[in-house]
């Protein structure tokens, strides 16, 4: 009976009357017309067949790349558009990224943590199921990179869930700092009440031996990665494939890596099942380049209410 129910795309809300407020220093959001959603929410909830479906997408849209960039930003767009994902974790954005997606994403509301010339961002639809709590975004101290980590609490049909994303250190020289600061961003999911369903995703750059260092930290009831879930595909496994992705080259070799992760954990009222996993930027734009030097990936859950 799972398998039968589809994730259908949830009509949007419209923007007026649903005024996002920042409240400085981006540590709390404030919906206008809270107490109206909510009510409104409630209603619809109850109307909903189970199971849910939440769709997620986490890609680094390699912002530093100034190479036919408005036409990578806009195929960017187009395939947020197509997909449209409840949520969106990005990563290396900039501000000229913003312009574009404001004009083309409209059916989108934008929290970027501007710490440095790129940032991660978080993109929620504008559906009256989906309600900002809070989005508060911490810089790690052990950073030469103004990396941060970005947490996102909202309601999902009236549940409480946790949104992480990161860009974790890069270049395999900071192998001991990226380390650390995977560490603390499991450590903030093992902090969570398990009240909260939590999704953390993002450009990792972890590689497979660095995992086995913190790899006790990775027991099932602790997080599960999306794409295990989902069987492994061998073909849907790196995310940063020269092999594949010629947006960068190096002489003679063609690494290939899975930097690009989402991992979830369950609540005590919600349980996924990881419905699809796909990747995105696959196929070049106009200019002959492909969207990222990333693929993005789009996972799709099941949420099942206990």
């Amino acid at each position: 009976m799972v398998m039968d129910i589809t994730c259908e795309l949830k009509k949007a809300i419209e923007t007026a009357g649903h005024v996002i407020v920042y409240s400085v220093p981006y540590n709390i959001l404030v919906l206008s017309n809270q107490i109206e959603l909510m009510a409104n929410h409630d209603q619809v909830k109850d109307n909903m067949p189970l199971p849910w479906c939440l769709k997620v997408l986490s890609w680094n849209i390699d912002g530093l790349d100034d190479r036919c960039f408005d036409q990578r930003a806009s195929g960017i767009c187009s395939i947020i558009n197509t997909h449209y994902p409840d949520v969106v974790m990005l990563q290396e954005v900039l501000d000229e990224h913003l312009v574009i997606f404001e004009q083309f994403c409209q059916k989108y509301s934008f929290f970027p943590y501007k710490n440095s010339n790129y940032f991660n961002m978080i993109m929620l639809k504008k559906d009256i199921n989906i309600v900002m709590i809070k989005f508060n975004p911490e810089l790690f101290k052990n950073s030469k990179m103004d990396r941060s980590l970005l947490k996102c609490e909202i309601l999902f049909y009236s549940h409480p869930f946790l949104i992480m994303t990161t860009h974790l250190e890069s270049l395999s020289d900071n192998s001991v700092v990226r380390i650390e600061q995977m560490s603390s961003c499991l450590e903030t999911i093992l902090k969570t009440s398990l009240s909260n369903f939590v999704i953390f995703a993002g450009d990792l750059n972890i590689r497979e031996h660095e995992l086995k260092s913190i790899n006790c930290m990775f027991a099932k009831d602790t997080c599960n990665d999306a794409w295990e879930s989902a069987g492994k595909d061998s073909s849907k496994r790196f995310t940063w494939d020269v092999l594949l992705n010629d947006n960068k080259s190096f002489q003679g070799k063609y690494p290939r890596a899975r930097y690009d992760r989402m991992y979830y954990r369950d609540s005590n009222k919600i349980q996924a099942i990881v419905s699809a996993f796909e990747l995105v930027g696959t196929h070049r734009d106009k200019c002959g380049l492909f969207p990222s030097d990333h693929f993005g990936i789009l996972v799709s859950f099941l949420l099942n209410v206990l």
